[in-house]
This record gives C-alpha cells, structure tokens and sequence, in this order.
C-alpha cells in the first residue's frame, strides 16, 4: 500500500481488550490506521502511536495520591464528604487545595521527564498526552472552596477545569508539546460557566447516558448533542469516550453499527479531534469484529460510504453467508425502529424488547440457512455472530413463551428449541474463548459461560395465576431469568418455599443502609432522568414468616421508566417488557419473603436477607 492523508482524527483509539489476543505488537493498528490500540503497544515497525504518559490513561486522582502513601501526612489533599476527608478511588481530591496542587505538579514534570528518557532509550514516540482525571466514581469534594468554584461556574466541572489549567500553565514553559487530558465524567459533565480550558487541556467528553440503539439524534439522546456542543464552543481540544457495548454481560444483539456514521459525522462537525471507543467482553459481545473495523475505517474518514464498507466487510469475513448474515442485521435494526427499546450502557436483558418472538424466530431462520452453506473457519464466524441472539433467546425465553401463548399459542407449539439454542451458545462460546484468546485469561470466561447456561437450567416457563388475583387482568414479572438483576451481588437462589421453586436473594447484611425496614421502591423515568418513590414497605405490613403479596405502588405504565426494588436500584423492571399499554393505570405487587432477625418473623439463626419472587402489574 502507498497511501496518504490526514484522517478526521487527532488520535484514533480503540479499546480492543488485546491482551486477551495473541500480541501483534501494532499490525492490527497500522493496517487499519488507528494510532492507539487501547493501551497496547504499537511498535515503531508499525509507526507508533499517540499514547499517554504514566501513571496511568484515565482516573488518575487516585494514581497521583494514593491513600497509603499520602493520607496520614496529607489527609488535606483528599476530598471532603459529610465533613470529613475520604482517600480512595471511591472518592475525589481536594481540588483546590494549593498543597495538593503543587506535590501533583512536581509529580507530573517527573512523570514527563522519566517518559521522555525511556522513549529515548528505547528508540520510541514519547507520549504525547498525560492524563489527570477524576476516579471512577461521584464523591466530588463538599469543602468550602471546592464548592464556592463549583457553584460560581455552575459545575462540578469548574475546580476540574481550574486544577488542569494550572497543571498545563506549570509546564508549558518546558514542555509546550505536551497535553494534559481530563474528564468531563458523571458529576463534570457539563461544562463551567466561566473558565475555559487551556489551549494544552483535552477534555474528554464521556457518554454515559445515550440509548445506543439510537443515533445521538434521536430525541432521548439530545441532551448528549447539547453537552457536545457546550463544550466544542469553549473547548481547543475535544475528545470522546464512547462505549461499544451494554455492559450487563454484553447479552444481546443491537444494530450498533447502524449510529456509527451520523455519531461519527456529527462529532467531526462539532470540531471533536480525539476519538476512543471502549469494547469489554470482547469474548461474548455482540458482533465485535465487525463494529471494530468499522469503527476504525469511520474515524479514518467519517465521510466513507458506510455501505460499501459494510459489504466489504460481510462479504469478505463471512462470504457465502454474507447475505444472510446482512439481512440479520438488517432485521435487527428494523426491530429497533419499531420496539424503540432504550439500551442504556448497563442496559439488562429484560431491555432488549426488539428480540420479541417475530424476529426471534426470523432471525434463527436466517443463521440456520447461513450454517448449512457453510463450513470451517467461515462455520465458526456465523456461530459467533449467532451467540448473542442465542444468549438473549435463552435468558428471554419465558418472555418469548408468554407472547407465544398470549398469540393463541401453547407451551408445546412453541416456535423455538430453546435447550438446543442455549447447548449451541454454551459450545460456541467455549470455542471462542478456546480458538482465539490467550488461555491464562480465559478460565474466568469459561466459568461465566458454564454458569449461565447452568442457570436457566430446570426454570419453570410459565407460572401459574396467583390465587390472589384470579380473574382479574395482570402483567407478570419473573425475575429469576436473569432479566432483571442489575449487579452481581444478588443471588438466584432455589426456594422450596417460593411458587416457581426459585427466587432472587438480597443479602441484606451487605447493604444494610438500603435494606432495612421500611424497603423503599420506586419508578425511574430514563429520558428526564426523575425518580418517583412508591409507598415503603414497613414493618407492622410483614404479617408473618414465608412470602406474601406486598403492594408497593400505584402508577400509569410508561415505556420510558422502570420499576427498582429495593433502595439501591439493584433489581429493575423495564416497563417496556410487559404488554401493559402505555398510560395503563396499574397497582405494583411484589411477593416477597424476608429472613433474619432485621425483620420481623425472623429468626436469630437465618440470615438477614429478602427473597423475591415474583411482581404483577395488576390492571385497575
């Protein structure tokens, strides 16, 4: 190849989780023209790369200052929370704090210093940009002068914005090359009033809150526009960390690929020079391959044709079956359009409404014909593309069934072999892991892949009417599919005691504060970002030992909201998954059982814990 010119991009980086793959020391890169592979190296035979300095590329507050070595002579560097100085990476820095300020620009010219000789020494591009950066969580620092900068530019950004500027004023004079990069993150996402980022400040802009199956312009996602926008108008250097994936497991199929050119386009538009999009689970998510390459040929030139570059790729990675591969995501994407589901970056499977039995059923008829024609390594490419419809037809299985039923069908009609979908996604996602990855990394993906599939095993489908609400109309919630639960910390459990032989266990003791009598529970709506709290459940409303029906709230049905249960919005019920019409006037009833001496009826030798098994929408 004999090419040249300048891409849209500054920087091009893409977070591939490659040490999972065999090393290939930047060929990947250099060949697709990206100039940072996600913290891996890309040697001078491939060109180098536009790379960050030590300590470390993002959330560095925690790199700079770390607790053991500062607290106990410096506690005043760390950031104030409900009056007292908390170190960590689950908290901030005292951002202005002058002490702080100056040991973090010392620590930052030595940090440059030592680069710069190791780059020599070792015949390599010194960095180019060093990061200082919030960590990974909210926690901004509630002093009295933090907090007066913070709300003078009406931002948690503000002091970020003020500490960067100093750090870039401090080392101009030696190293006018140089970027310092911060976070416009969570609490600092938007922009100051007043201060504006040095010519040296790159900030990157992270987007958090967009649904990913909708490009940026679509009306949930114009808040991400506006923020965008906000910061192009005062920023010299704009950046964007942008995510690849839903991060609940990675679970199922979304037409990704179909934002990248008007997200791409519009970013170039608004001046962005430094692109980032971040992959996880690149063992199980869905069609890796592909959206990386595409992302890199788009950050080379976002004015690609997008369709063109679409059928290289179909037809070269995956050839015979490249139509029916083509006409899957296409059907995805059509699916999206008219189920508008919301896949928020943590997005669970009870949020991919698209995968409703139609295209199900469409869509494993197209991967059976795309299997038969193929064979070998072209056999596994299919297999792989096929895992996360597989995956999300299994955990979604019930759901399927009840639609099936609900269309006049029975349990035994059922369209779908879901024991046979879930063995092919366990086999091939074992493959995957067996026939690509490095195998120091992958005995905790192997384990993953074996215990989803184990735990569905032996789950009723369907479960009987309550006695309670006999002969009344109702929307029902099961969530022990894996639907519903939002972090790990939660157990499915088997109940002898609960209906369906199973339930969702809270281990209470680990998050007393939030599941103590009375339990709080609430309705989230997404798009304007409100919580509406429903009736707590409280003590004298626990009639004895074993489960019972609890009503917990009384609310209209809207598509853009969910459910949580209990306080800290682990367990989440989109209202988009049930066939309760939107405005449908409900009352909210969970079957609930608690254990331990916390609760009443418990006893001294269980436990502190809450079971759940089971919510119904009950129709008014």
């Amino acid at each position: 190849m004999n090419l040249s010119g300048r891409p849209a991009f500054i920087q091009r980086d893409l977070f591939r989780r490659s040490w999972l793959l065999p090393a290939d020391h930047g060929r990947f890169a250099a060949r697709n023209r990206i100039n940072r592979d996600g913290g891996e190296t890309i040697s001078m035979a491939y060109g180098g790369e536009v790379s960050y300095g030590p300590p470390f590329f993002v959330h560095t507050f925690d790199w700079y200052f770390p607790a053991k070595e500062y607290f106990d002579k410096h506690p005043e560097f760390y950031a104030v929370k409900n009056g007292k100085r908390v170190p960590g990476n689950k908290s901030q820095l005292c951002l202005t704090n002058p002490g702080m300020r100056r040991e973090m620009l010392r620590k930052l010219k030595k940090f440059i210093t030592d680069a710069k000789i190791q780059a020599a020494e070792r015949n390599t591009v010194p960095p180019l940009i060093y990061d200082i950066s919030i960590n990974d969580t909210y926690n901004p620092c509630e002093c009295q002068s933090c907090q007066a900068l913070a709300k003078q530019e009406k931002s948690e950004s503000g002091p970020v914005i003020d500490l960067i500027n100093e750090m870039t004023n401090g080392i101009r004079e030696e190293h006018p090359d140089i970027y310092i990069s911060t976070l416009a993150y969570y609490h600092t996402e938007e922009p100051p009033r007043n201060l504006r980022p040095g010519a040296n400040v790159i900030i990157r802009l992270c987007d958090t809150r967009t649904n990913q199956a909708q490009p940026f312009s679509a009306p949930e996602n114009r808040h991400f526009q506006q923020l965008v926008s906000s910061w192009a108008r005062i920023a010299e250097n704009l950046g964007i960390w942008d995510y690849s994936i839903t991060y609940h497991d990675a679970v199922g199929p979304y037409p990704h690929e179909s934002t990248l050119v008007e997200n791409i386009r519009f970013l170039r538009e608004n001046h962005v020079k430094f692109m980032f999009f971040e992959h996880e689970n690149i063992e199980n998510a869905d069609m890796h391959t592909m959206n990386v390459w595409l992302e890199a040929k788009l950050m080379e030139n976002p004015g690609a044709d997008y369709a063109g570059l679409l059928n290289t790729f179909m037809t070269l990675y995956y050839q015979e079956a490249a139509p029916e591969i083509t006409a899957y995501r296409e059907l995805i994407r059509k699916s999206v359009g008219k189920h508008r589901p919301y896949l928020d970056w943590f997005a669970l499977p009870a949020q991919f409404t698209h995968i409703d039995l139609e295209t199900a059923v469409k869509a494993q008829a197209l991967f059976d014909q795309a299997e038969s024609q193929t064979t070998g390594r072209i056999l596994n490419r299919v297999r792989r593309a096929r895992l996360n419809l597989d995956r999300i037809c299994n955990i979604r299985s019930r759901l399927l069934i009840q639609e099936h039923v609900a269309g006049g069908g029975s349990v035994k009609s059922f369209p779908l072999n879901i024991d046979s979908i879930a063995q092919r996604a366990r086999d091939t996602w074992l493959h995957a892991l067996d026939s690509q990855f490095q195998q120091q990394y992958t005995e905790k993906y192997r384990k993953d892949a074996e215990k989803e599939f184990a735990a569905n095993r032996n789950l009723p489908l369907l479960l009987e009417e309550p006695a309670e609400f006999g002969g009344q109309v109702y929307y029902d919630y099961n969530p022990i599919r894996k639907l519903n639960i939002k972090y790990q910390h939660h157990k499915r459990v088997a109940d002898p005691e609960a209906e369906s032989g199973y339930a969702v266990k809270v281990e209470a003791d680990k998050k007393p504060a939030f599941y103590q009598l009375p339990l709080v529970n609430g309705m989230y709506y997404i798009t304007p970002r409100r919580n509406v709290p429903g009736t707590p459940l409280v003590a004298p409303k626990i009639p004895g030992p074993g489960y019972h029906w609890y009503q917990v709230n009384h609310i209209r049905v809207s598509h853009d909201a969910y459910l949580y249960v209990p306080g800290d919005w682990t367990i989440q019920f989109p209202l988009k998954a049930t066939n309760a019409g939107e405005g449908t006037e409900c009352q909210v009833w969970l079957r609930l059982k608690f254990t331990g001496p916390a609760y009443p009826h418990g006893k001294t030798d269980e436990p502190n814990a809450i079971y759940l098994e089971r919510m119904i929408l009950l129709k008014q």
